[in-house]
């Protein structure tokens, strides 16, 4: 009844369920327009921490429509928030490294902000602030930025930022996760667009592995984390080595869409 009522008070309003865990049904039947995904985050995090792909999982949190929503924006896509701990913090406690650490914060974001829908990046995942949660005043580590894990994050955060606002791939809901044969702990998947979509590949366990990514048609196809690296035609395969715990995101956008 609150949710019909805010409707006829301010038709534009976006009214977000925080119902945990999401449920398609309060979405579908009621005036309320999306929810916080927190088995995405759930699910995406366990991945990320245990360096253990689960691929049925891993296509049912990347696709809203496998979990009941009608459309991919009916859901919220996030993989911290003010509920959980920071990410950077579980990975240093279940006793990552920095820099391999560092890698799975950035697939965290990189993960989320190329997933169908409306996504959300929390105060400070942008940097990979780590202070341990505390009921109470949680303040920001600004100082983090001029450390190099900080400056890190940040700038592959940037990319990924204007590559979300800027790609025609994420604008939509459209998702393809490639089924065929791929390393272990390897997970592809597309985001499809007119000249070319958007191809992530990622490695969620130990060990860095190479993988053969067939490349669709449009392009020329670049590394948007790494614009200065190889770059492939369109209908190509790239060959890609990805380390433990990163994420490779190809682009079949000019290079200039990066650009400040």
């Amino acid at each position: 009844w609150f949710a019909f009522a805010a409707k006829q008070a301010d038709p534009g309003a976006w009214q977000i369920a925080e119902h945990l865990p999401s449920d398609p049904d309060l979405i579908n039947r009621t005036e309320m327009d999306t929810t916080w995904n927190a088995h995405f985050r759930w699910r995406l995090r366990e991945m990320i921490r245990d360096a253990r792909l689960d691929r049925r999982e891993f296509a049912q949190i990347m696709d809203p429509l496998r979990s009941g929503f009608t459309n991919a924006f009916q859901r919220i896509a996030y993989t911290e928030s003010h509920d959980e701990e920071r990410v950077m913090r579980e990975l240093k406690d279940a006793g990552y490294g920095e820099e391999e650490a560092v890698r799975r914060a950035i697939t965290a974001l990189a993960v989320t902000l190329t997933a169908p829908g409306a996504t959300m990046v929390y105060a400070g995942q942008e940097f990979g602030e780590d202070t341990p949660k505390v009921v109470g005043s949680n303040p920001l580590q600004w100082q983090k930025l001029n450390t190099q894990a900080g400056r890190t994050i940040h700038e592959n955060f940037r990319a990924l930022a204007r590559l979300r606002t800027r790609h025609d791939a994420l604008a939509g809901g459209a998702i393809r996760i490639q089924e065929g044969l791929l390393p272990e702990n390897v997970a592809v998947y597309e985001r499809p667009a007119a000249g070319g979509g958007i191809v992530i590949a990622v490695n969620f366990g130990r060990d860095a592995v190479e993988a053969t990514i067939p490349l669709p048609a449009g392009g020329p196809w670049f590394d948007a984390l790494n614009p200065g690296a190889e770059r492939w035609a369109g209908g190509e395969a790239a060959s890609l080595k990805i380390p433990a715990g990163g994420t490779v995101v190809l682009s079949g956008s000019q290079p200039d869409i990066l650009a400040d």
